[in-house]
């Protein structure tokens, strides 16, 4: 394992202080370990915004159009009237 250090105002090591039975460098690593899993989350988050992008530029490709996506929304919505 390898060591990290925190610093925090008096006021909060005092508190802690006060409250010994709780393992803080427990809480701080399930705090870290939670953190890390949330980031991990928005890199699937990523994946797939990046494939939604590719499958828009082949879209676009293959229809030969050069539209951004609010003028393609507005050509559509007009198209039905």
């Amino acid at each position: 394992m390898a060591t990290v250090s925190i610093r925090v105002d008096e006021k909060t090591k005092k508190i802690m202080e006060m409250h010994d039975e709780i393992n803080w460098s427990a809480v701080l690593r399930k705090e870290i370990d939670a953190k890390l899993t949330a980031l991990e989350g928005r890199a699937i988050d990523r994946e797939k915004q990046d494939s939604a992008f590719r499958k828009i530029a082949e879209l676009r490709d293959k229809f030969n159009r050069n539209l951004h996506g609010t003028e393609l929304i507005r050509e559509w919505r007009d198209s039905r009237r």
